[in-house]
C-alpha cells in the first residue's frame, strides 16, 4: 500500500511517515507499474480490493481477486475433521501473533477462573501456535494452566491448518483500539 492509500484510510494517518512529493510520486509510479504488470492481484478483503481498484483504474478489474478473511479454501480442501475419539475436551486454538495490547490478559484471567473449577478443569484444552506467547509462558506453566495449555510455537503450514480444522474454537486476539485494518484478518 502506498503512502497515498494509507493517508486515505481513517486511523492510519499516524503510521504515514512524512515523505517528499517526489518520493510519493515515485512510489505511486512504482506501485502502478507493479500492479499493471502483475498476472493477478490478491486482496484479503473486499474493502481493500475496492480501494485499490479506485486508486488504480488503469489495472484491469479481472486481475483483482479476493480471498475473504485472508484464508484460501484450497488449504482446507485436503483436511478432514477427525473424530475426537476418547477426547471429550473443548479444544481451543489460537494461531498467529498475539499482540501485547490485545485482550489476552482478560482472556487468561477468565480461563484461569474457569480452570479453577475442578468439574470443568479437565474438559478444556488451549493450544497456542505462536512465538509471541513467550511473554506469557511463565504464567501458563503454573496451575491451573499447566496440563490444560500447550504452547507450540510456529508450526508447519499443513499441521497448523489441520489443527485449525480440528479445533472446536478458534481464538483471535486483536490489538485494542481501532488501529487495525479488519480486512487483514
Amino acid at each position: 500500500t502506498t503512502h497515498y492509500n494509507r493517508q486515505n484510510i481513517p486511523g492510519l494517518e499516524m503510521y504515514t511517515p512524512h515523505v517528499s512529493k517526489l518520493r510519493l510520486r515515485y512510489e505511486r509510479w512504482l506501485e502502478r507499474k507493479a500492479l499493471t504488470r502483475a498476472g493477478a492481484i490478491i486482496h484479503t478483503g473486499d474493502g481493500r480490493a475496492e480501494m485499490v481498484k479506485q486508486a488504480f483504474p488503469m489495472v484491469p478489474f479481472e486481475k483483482h481477486h479476493v480471498i475473504t478473511n485472508g484464508y484460501d479454501e484450497a488449504d482446507f480442501a485436503q483436511v478432514t475433521r477427525s473424530e475426537s475419539g476418547g477426547d471429550r475436551r473443548l479444544n481451543l486454538l489460537s494461531v498467529g501473533h498475539i499482540y501485547v495490547d490485545s485482550a489476552i490478559n482478560y482472556f487468561l484471567t477468565a480461563l484461569e477462573r474457569v480452570l479453577k473449577n475442578a468439574e470443568i478443569n479437565q474438559n478444556i484444552h488451549l493450544t497456542s501456535i505462536s512465538e509471541s506467547v513467550d511473554d506469557w509462558r511463565q504464567r501458563l506453566s503454573t496451575p491451573p494452566f499447566e496440563g490444560n495449555v500447550e504452547v507450540l510455537g510456529f508450526r508447519p503450514h499443513k499441521e497448523t491448518v489441520t489443527r485449525m480444522a480440528q479445533a472446536d474454537v478458534l481464538i483471535l486476539m486483536l490489538p485494542e483500539g481501532d488501529k487495525i485494518m479488519r480486512d487483514k484478518i
